[in-house]
């Protein structure tokens, strides 16, 4: 609500020649969901749930929304504000990337991929690959950070430790999140199972590629209740109708928003209506569609519907044994794709041999036509090891240091620190 009066502010004070572009777009989108309504309100349908459990915290937010558009309407008046011709396109303008460090976040936008991590964010990690028209594809909630629960998990996840590197076109990022801090069962046993969840990232500089690499192993013996990869969240409420068309190697699967359950999409990859493509490099057999049959997206009172797809997914009680590795997988996220390009980003991916046996490395081919090695080590300790190439290429270029590395009888020979991680253009 509050970006109203601020794209107006910008529009009149700071000549930004694209904020009644904006503007336009924000109002397009209250216009819709009060149509959707149906009584006049503007949130009566999506959020009916905090309604009823708090009708005054709910007319605030009716209120919020009368407030700003009335504030709108006075000062574009008020201050003859008038659309102004852009010397840019609106891609063009806003291209580009963006760090901080201390908060952990990473950005990259381009005219195809909107691309972002954060380490800190509220409900972390949090992670968005879509394509910048189409914000009806965006939830946050843990987006692209998977999931392992465990058995009377009360706590909130917390980062342990993270790092990201920018370069042109995109970005690299590693760390590590405890999925458990306070699993508490009844008779006040508190588990100290930590279920570190180790991460690797990389946004190609390809204008559509977004690889997510992820590890995770219990320590002791543990009852689960939840172990998800990936976890693409797909919004599926009023903002795109309640339905979605997802097309795999199998079949087409199309789902409405309010739907409850789990299925095997019997594919290593998937396409979500022509835009959004994902792929499963290794560590499961096929792609899952989680949805939970309510809305969510909300620490307060649920906001939207929304499906996950999981590579793998694993839901109910079970136990597993100390050491047992829960999560071991890769996952690409294609943004402004079809089916029929998903698919064959699909097949020109591959998963090289590693030395060392918890060096994970997974080689794909960009949007761009160029081919991609990401490399990373999910061990505790610095370790030398070697990527099998073969034949298919005969030098690596670093991508954050733009170092070359020839490779010797096919294999990349690599020293790698605790989380440590490499992308390279090969040649």
């Amino acid at each position: 609500d509050y970006l109203l009066p601020t794209l107006l502010y910008c529009a009149h004070y700071l000549d930004d020649a694209h904020a009644t572009e904006l503007e336009a777009g924000a109002l397009d989108l209250i216009r819709q969901e009060q149509a959707a309504s149906g009584d006049g309100s503007f949130h009566s349908l999506r959020l009916g749930r905090i309604l009823e459990i708090n009708p005054y915290y709910y007319t605030r937010l009716e209120s919020d929304k009368a407030v700003v558009l009335s504030m709108g309407a006075y000062w574009r008046r008020r201050c003859r504000i008038a659309p102004t011709p852009a010397k840019v396109e609106y891609e063009d303008a806003v291209a580009g990337g963006w760090e901080e460090p201390e908060h952990g976040a990473v950005f990259h936008r381009s005219k195809r991929r909107l691309a972002s991590w954060s380490w800190r964010a509220r409900e972390a990690p949090q992670g968005l690959c879509l394509p910048p028209t189409s914000g009806h594809l965006a939830e946050w909630c843990e987006n692209l950070g998977g999931r392992v629960r465990l058995l009377g998990e009360q706590g909130s996840r917390t980062v342990l430790e993270h790092q990201q590197w920018s370069f042109p076109g995109g970005f690299l990022t590693t760390g590590t999140m405890a999925d458990s801090t306070k699993a508490v069962l009844p008779e006040g046993w508190i588990s100290p199972e930590r279920a570190a969840h180790r991460y690797a990232v990389a946004a190609l500089p390809d204008d559509r590629t977004l690889v997510v690499l992820e590890y995770c192993r219990v320590g002791i013996r543990a009852y689960l209740t939840e172990a998800k990869g990936l976890k693409l969240n797909i919004p599926n409420d009023l903002f795109n109708d309640f339905r979605r068309t997802y097309r795999t190697a199998s079949s087409i699967v199309v789902t409405t928003g309010d739907a409850a359950g789990s299925r095997s999409l019997e594919s290593s990859w998937a396409n979500i209506d022509d835009a959004l493509g994902v792929v499963g490099l290794y560590g499961a057999d096929s792609l899952w569609l989680f949805q939970a049959g309510r809305r969510r997206a909300s620490g307060y009172g649920e906001s939207l519907y929304y499906d996950e797809v999981c590579f793998p997914c694993r839901t109910g009680m079970w136990s597993v044994d100390p050491g047992s590795v829960i999560l071991d997988c890769g996952s690409l996220v294609l943004s402004g794709v079809t089916a029929e390009e998903t698919e064959s980003a699909g097949q020109q991916a591959w998963v090289p041999a590693c030395e060392d046996p918890l060096i994970r490395a997974v080689v794909v081919g960009g949007g761009d036509g160029h081919t991609y090695l990401l490399v990373v080590h999910f061990g505790d300790r610095e370790t030398e090891t070697a990527v099998e190439l073969g034949e298919r290429a005969s030098a690596a270029v670093d991508l954050v240091s733009g170092t070359e590395v020839r490779l010797s009888a096919g294999r990349l020979a690599l020293t790698l620190g605790s989380g440590e991680a490499r992308l390279a253009r090969l040649r």
